[in-house]
Order: C-alpha cells, then structure tokens, then sequence
C-alpha cells in the first residue's frame, strides 16, 4: 500500500506540475483510494467523484484508473431499469424482467407474422381437409361437446405454441382442427396436449371411430 501511495502521489504531481493545492487535495484522495481497495468501501468512490468532479475534473479521472489499475474499482452506474447505483455487468431482477417482456413480444410478432403467411393459409387448409373439417375433440365426444360431428366455427390450432417452439409451426403433428369451445380449452389446459396429440394420431391413420383405448388420458 506504502508503494501504491508513492506512485499514486508520484502520478498525480507529475500531471499536475507539482502544485500544492493539488497535492493536498491529491493527498485526500489517495487516502479515499486507499480505503476503497481495503475496505471495498465504493460508497466513498462515489462521495469523491461526487465533491471532486467538478473542481479538479482531471484529478478525478487519474485517480479513478490508478483504483481501477491497481485496485480492480469496478464501474457503477445508475440502472434505467431499477433506479439503483449497482455494477455495469449486473443484470438486476427488473432488467432482466424487461429483456423477458421484450423477448416474448418479438416471438409474439413473430408468430403474429407467420399466421398472415400463405404458408400458414394452405397448411391450415390442408389440416381442415386431413380432419374432414370436424373438431377432433366433438368427434372423440370429450367434455365440451354439445354434438359429436361439430362444423361450425372450426380453426387449426397449434398444440405446442409457436411461441414455445417455432420449429413445430407446420408439422402435421403439432396440428389439429377444433372448434371454438375446445380450441380455447386447449389453450387453458383443460384438455391435455397428450390428448390432442393422440385425436391427431388418430386422425392421420385414418381412423373413424374412437374407443376407451384411443385418447391418451
């Protein structure tokens, strides 16, 4: 520490053409150093830049590298996320609760895109005409049904999200036609992907009638 100092003191005079004024001032602001790299005080870093900056700015600057070089001062700032002074390389618990929201709007916008595609239109299309455009789930007489042969109001929906794994947007076996009331009880949960995936094996095998043995419960 006694070497530190030397050169700290020895740095200082030398940008500042050996002033004593500086030098006193140099002289507190070693000490401030000094107990910032014993004590991992950085709240006194911040009480220096704060009642030196503006006097002796370039002061300011060589003392913070001679912390930053010889004592490994990290960087602080105030976060736009949470408001508090912590660590540039820190991601505090509401960033990273942003870059989450960010990240589920762009696979929202993406999925949002996909779904105005021609791709989507025609593989739609193809599923209705592989299901005979009847809701999977009226045809298996699962709960919700009001009648088994159910043509009105029918969609294609994905039993594992786009969001969730857009690498399954067009698979024939992510994909089943339902109708409005079992299309939104899919989407809760109420009916079980395994169940949906089971309809859809069903479907493709060209099955008519359902059993106790077809729907994985």
């Amino acid at each position: 520490m006694d070497g530190l100092r030397s050169s700290a003191r020895h740095i200082i005079s030398l940008v500042f053409h050996k002033s004593f004024r500086l030098l006193f001032i140099g002289d507190k602001c070693i000490m401030i150093v000094e107990r910032v790299f014993r004590l991992g005080d950085r709240g006194a870093l911040l009480f220096f830049g704060a009642s030196f900056l503006r006097a002796e700015p370039g002061l300011f600057v060589v003392v913070f590298l001679l912390g930053s070089i010889f004592g490994g001062v990290k960087m602080l700032r105030s976060c736009k996320y949470c408001g508090r002074i912590h660590e540039a390389s820190e991601v505090c618990d509401a960033k990273r609760s942003a870059n989450e929201r960010r990240m589920n709007n762009r696979k929202q916008t993406i999925a949002l895109s996909f779904r105005r595609s021609n791709a989507w239109t025609n593989k739609s299309l193809a599923i209705r005409g592989r299901d005979h455009y009847l809701c999977l789930c009226c045809k298996a007489m699962l709960p919700g049904t009001t009648r088994q042969y159910e043509t009105r109001d029918l969609s294609v929906h994905h039993i594992t999200p786009i969001e969730e794994d857009y690498s399954l947007r067009l698979d024939d076996m992510n994909l089943i036609t339902l109708c409005e009331r079992h299309h939104e009880m899919c989407e809760r949960g109420e009916i079980t992907r395994d169940e949906q995936r089971s309809l859809v094996l069903h479907s493709m095998s060209g099955g008519e009638e359902y059993d106790e043995h077809t729907i994985v419960m």
